[in-house]
């Protein structure tokens, strides 16, 4: 349902607020300046060993793949991010506790796309997206 919300966004600076509650141990994402292809930039969290990554994969020509990762604890089964995409630059800042910034350098600037995913008893309980100028 969140992803049908999600679908028609086009922009390339905007503010995106989620809130998920999980119940299980397995690992979930927001991917955003993706193409459905190749252009990717994501933030998984795998509450299990209660690590963040950041990853960009297949960036633009000449730009090198970023990949950053910290420690997030887990608070109550629940994981707020706020995360911010100015063009190339991604900032995420998740439970009021953890920043990971990216660098994003897509090779398709058409690649605006965001998808939320992870197992189905997840639940999104605030999805938010301000257009920013």
């Amino acid at each position: 349902e969140a992803n049908k919300l999600l679908k028609d966004i086009n922009e390339d600076t905007y503010c995106l607020k989620v809130t998920f509650e999980y119940s299980t141990m397995e690992e979930f994402a927001i991917t955003l300046k993706t193409d459905g292809k190749y252009d990717k930039t994501a933030f998984t969290y795998n509450p299990e060993k209660q690590i963040l990554y950041g990853e960009t994969s297949n960036p633009g020509k000449d730009a090198p793949t970023s990949c950053v990762s910290g420690h997030l604890d887990s608070k109550n089964n629940t994981l707020t991010a706020e995360i911010f995409v100015d063009r190339s630059l991604v900032e995420g800042f998740f439970n009021n506790d953890k920043a990971l910034s990216i660098r994003s350098y897509c090779e398709n600037n058409t690649s605006t796309g965001i998808v939320l995913t992870g197992n189905e008893e997840m639940k999104i309980k605030e999805l938010t997206v301000i257009r920013l100028k």
